[in-house]
């Protein structure tokens, strides 16, 4: 497994936990070096993401060897809209090490593979349905509180493919304050009532083995056991917070137990971050989009 960071908080102000907002250039660098230091091996970002692509590539314009890179590209799109932002994205980064669709509100099934050497999908019937198609790399939500693709990406590890596994921290929802008021775009709050009570199980969990809940949540990855695991981050601090809690290894098999206990009947709404009622200005770049 290697480490791998989620690069939407480079270009955008994102996510429910995140308490910095848009950073500026030198504060992006500075992220990509400390993600480095820490040990992540790859970046995972998209033509979406706002500032994230240029931000990569001035940061590898001096660091060329830091991270394989994973791009991601709206399966929506017209296949030559497609192959012009992936034109576009190796200009602002470089170079792009792998191809990836990003299918929200897609058919997976209709789309043509060629061209793309992986699919970033939401759910298991999308796993099932492109089991035989050529994609190298599978990309699938998952999380301490999220088991609806862990038996799923066994499978697809069985198949050959490359697994990779997304919010892993709930966008910061594992990181809540103790006082339960989220810092970042919360869009709809309602849904933090549903999580709280599983929360606060993972706090009594986290307490009880002497950790905290975000050493749980980085340590989850191991259970999961996918071949990369994307965290995201918004200060050089939280990089190496993950780093290290992730070199830490497996959780204890009780706290995997308690956890897996814990979790039953969870509410979709907790696990889905796309049910969250977020809003987000995603554009492809400093230019205008066309």
């Amino acid at each position: 497994m290697i480490l791998s960071l989620g690069t939407v908080q480079l270009g955008l102000n994102y996510g429910v936990n995140n308490s910095k907002g848009a950073l500026t250039d030198a504060e992006a660098y500075e992220l990509l070096s400390a993600a480095h230091r820490a040990g992540f091996a790859m970046v995972d970002t998209s033509s979406e993401y706002g500032l994230a692509e240029e931000r990569i590539g001035a940061y590898l314009h001096f660091h060329p060897d830091a991270f394989e890179v994973n791009g991601k590209f709206n399966a929506q799109y017209p296949k030559a809209r497609i192959d012009e932002l992936i034109k576009r994205t190796r200009e602002k980064v470089g170079r792009l090490d792998h191809v990836m669709y990003y299918c929200v509100d897609v058919d997976v099934t209709s789309l043509d593979p060629e061209g793309a050497d992986g699919i970033s999908i939401y759910s298991v019937a999308e796993a099932r349905a492109i089991h035989l198609k050529p994609y190298k790399l599978v990309q699938v939500p998952g999380s301490i509180l999220d088991g609806r693709m862990d038996a799923e990406l066994r499978v697809l590890r069985a198949l050959g493919k490359r697994t990779l596994v997304r919010s892993l921290l709930l966008q910061g929802l594992l990181a809540m304050p103790a006082d339960g008021a989220l810092a970042g775009n919360t869009g709809n709050a309602a849904f933090v009532d549903a999580a709280r009570p599983y929360l606060d199980g993972l706090k009594a969990i986290a307490s009880g083995h002497g950790m905290a809940v975000i050493e749980m949540a980085v340590r989850w990855a191991w259970y999961l056991d996918p071949d990369v695991a994307i965290f995201g981050a918004e200060r050089p601090d939280q990089a190496f917070m993950i780093g290290t809690y992730w070199r830490r290894g497996p959780l204890p098999s009780a706290v995997v137990d308690a956890v897996l206990e814990l979790r039953q009947g969870i509410p979709e709404v907790v696990i889905s971050p796309r049910m969250w009622g977020q809003v987000y200005d995603f554009s492809p770049s400093r230019e205008d989009p066309k």
